[in-house]
């Protein structure tokens, strides 16, 4: 397939284009800048009128890091790079013949949909949550679902926090223990849905090969675990101590707005990719853990 990667040049950009290009599909990735091609790739800018012509598939990655402190003009931000980069997409497509559309759209989105959850259980299925994060992520996931007037089928991967050797996460989790600062974060007791990078481009390429998908999808590991358990697991990764919090008020101290929502808990389970025999490479946080060591 010809499949168009918005997001190309982002930590799960770059491993989706590597693991569609490595299973023979053809990858045209866009980027705000010219880039030369490359095997199996080539390159559009992401403009104000970007080309979706003759793709058979469109994955969008884009959206700016929540992950920073807050202002109202990073709001602003957030909201553009989300749902308005989704409503140029579907503007472009719908401006093409409906015989040269693409067949399938998978856009990202967030199990902040879920909102602060505490210990229940939650599935595709499970209702909007409240807060600022879970009305960003309906708005984004409702603009993405615009695409089903055009033709498109339509998969809204619902993605956990991203692990893997050069992501952000990880490099931010692994500095802080090798420095002797690691430990959980408040009391420990939220969960964290998390995910390895390797499994969210195999879902996202999964959800394109696998026409029976459609609508919101977690791309979450089965094994989420308490902020408590991962730092341990981390923490015996990596031979490190794992003795000191960081206090909720020096969160919010830190970063504000964002701070208490690094407290939320997701329980999240993907039960749709389970359902439909998605074969996790990395099930288990050990083996995850395991794999970003080597």
């Amino acid at each position: 397939m010809r499949i168009g990667v918005i997001g190309a040049s982002g930590f799960i950009g770059r491993a989706f284009c590597q693991l569609a290009v490595s299973q023979g599909h053809q990858v045209v990735a866009f980027s705000r800048q010219s880039k030369p091609d490359s095997a199996g790739m080539t390159w559009r800018v992401f403009n104000e009128a970007p080309d979706m012509s003759e793709l058979d598939a469109v994955v969008n990655y884009a959206g700016e890091s929540v992950a920073q402190r807050w202002s109202e003009a990073k709001k602003k931000e957030f909201y553009t790079s989300r749902v308005g980069v989704t409503q140029k997409i579907l503007t472009q497509i719908k401006a093409l013949p409906e015989q040269e559309r693409p067949s399938v759209l998978v856009s990202s989105s967030a199990v902040g949909y879920y909102g602060d959850c505490g210990d229940r259980e939650l599935d595709e299925s499970s209702p909007l949550g409240s807060g600022y994060l879970a009305e960003l992520c309906a708005d984004w996931e409702a603009a993405a679902m615009e695409g089903r007037a055009l033709g498109l089928r339509v998969v809204v991967g619902r993605i956990g926090i991203v692990l893997g050797a050069g992501g952000a996460a990880w490099q931010k989790m692994r500095a802080a223990f090798l420095m002797g600062a690691g430990g959980p974060l408040g009391s420990g007791d939220h969960w964290m849905p998390w995910v390895h990078v390797d499994d969210v481009a195999g879902a996202t390429l999964f959800a394109i090969e696998n026409t029976r998908l459609e609508g919101t999808v977690n791309f979450a590991s089965p094994d989420p675990r308490t902020n408590r358990d991962f730092t341990k697991s981390l923490a015996k990764s990596l031979n490190r101590p794992a003795f000191l919090p960081a206090p909720a008020f020096a969160l919010q101290l830190v970063f504000g707005e964002f701070g208490k929502h690094l407290l939320d808990s997701y329980r999240v389970f993907p039960k749709v990719l389970e359902c439909e025999g998605y074969p996790f490479k990395h099930e288990t946080l050990e083996k995850c853990l395991n794999a970003m060591r080597e």
